[in-house]
C-alpha cells in the first residue's frame, strides 16, 4: 500500500519551462482521499516551493534546501546548520571567483552579495524570501548551506573545483547544469527521507519517489518504488528501480500517478 510519494522538481515533476499540468490538483484529492502524503524534495527555497503549491501548501510535506531543512505545516521537523568554521571555509573555497554567485541559505532567508543584484531574475526563480548583503560574514544566522550559481552554466566543473578546496566532511554537489550546492557530505534528501519515515511512521515499503539527477539517488535508495524520468543522469536511472517511458516535459511523474492510484 502507498502512503508516501515523492517528486524531486527541476527536470522531475517540472516540466523545460518550470511548470506542472494542473490535473496534479485532481490527483492529489485523490491522494488525500486514500491518505497518502505528498513529499516535495528539492534543492529550492521552502518559501519558494510553498508559492509553487498555493491551494495545498499547508499540507503537504517539504524536503527542501537538498534536505538540509524539512518541513510540514511550517514545523521544522529536521535542520542541519553548518558550524561556522566550516560555513567560513566553505566560503573562502568559492572566493574570487565572479562567475559564481554565492547564496547563503540560512534557517530564516537566504543571503546573497550586493555585486549581484543584476542576477534578480534568476534569484527570484528560486528565491522569495532573501536579502542583499554587503558582508557575508555579517550574516546572522543560522546557515544551513551554500548555493553556487555559475554564471557560465559550468556546474559539474565549478562543483568539482570547490570540492578540491573543502576540508573532509563537506561536499559539493552540481544539482543543475547552474547550480552547485555546498552542505555535510552525511546530509542529502535520502536523510530527509528517513526523517519523514521516522515522523510519519512510514515503512520504506510505503513510499515511492522520482527523481533525475545525482543529487536524487540517495532519496531513491530510500524508497521501495523508485523511479528515474526518462531524461535522467544514466547513474540515476541505474540506482532507480524502474525507469520511466517520458520525460518531465511529457508529464511523467503524473502519468505513473495515474497509473499507481488507477485512475484515468
Amino acid at each position: 500500500m502507498i502512503r508516501l510519494i515523492a517528486v524531486d522538481m527541476d527536470g522531475t515533476f517540472l516540466t523545460s519551462e518550470k511548470t506542472f499540468d494542473i490535473s496534479f490538483y485532481d490527483l492529489y484529492q485523490e491522494m488525500k482521499k486514500r491518505d497518502i502524503y505528498f513529499c516535495v524534495a528539492s534543492g529550492n527555497q521552502y518559501e519558494c516551493l510553498m508559492e509553487r503549491f498555493e491551494p495545498i501548501k499547508d499540507e503537504i510535506i517539504y524536503i527542501c534546501e537538498n534536505a538540509t531543512k524539512v518541513m510540514y505545516k511550517n514545523e521544522e521537523i529536521y535542520l542541519d546548520i553548518l558550524k561556522n568554521e566550516d560555513y567560513i571555509q566553505a566560503l573562502n573555497a568559492c572566493r574570487d571567483h565572479l562567475d559564481w554567485m554565492v547564496v547563503v541559505c540560512g534557517r530564516h532567508g537566504a543571503y546573497i552579495h550586493r555585486d549581484y543584484q543584476a542576477q534578480e531574475e534568476t534569484i527570484h526563480k528560486h528565491y522569495r524570501n532573501y536579502c542583499y548583503v554587503d558582508n557575508y560574514e555579517d550574516i546572522d544566522d543560522d546557515i544551513l548551506k551554500l548555493s553556487v550559481f555559475d554564471l557560465k552554466a559550468e556546474a559539474k566543473k565549478t562543483a568539482a573545483i570547490i570540492q578540491s578546496q573543502l576540508p573532509a566532511g563537506l561536499k559539493c554537489l552540481a544539482a543543475t547544469e547552474s547550480w552547485s550546492d555546498i552542505a555535510y557530505e552525511t546530509i542529502n534528501k535520502g536523510v530527509g527521507m528517513k526523517m519523514i519515515q521516522e515522523k510519519f511512521h512510514l515503512k520504506r515499503e510505503e513510499c515511492v519517489a522520482f527523481g533525475d539527477e545525482m543529487n536524487d539517488i540517495e532519496l531513491l535508495e530510500s524508497v521501495s518504488e523508485s523511479y528515474a524520468m526518462k531524461n535522467a543522469n544514466p547513474r540515476v536511472k541505474e540506482i532507480a528501480k524502474y525507469t520511466l517511458d517520458f520525460t518531465n516535459d511529457e508529464n511523467g511523474v503524473l502519468r505513473k500517478i495515474k497509473e499507481l492510484l488507477s485512475v484515468k
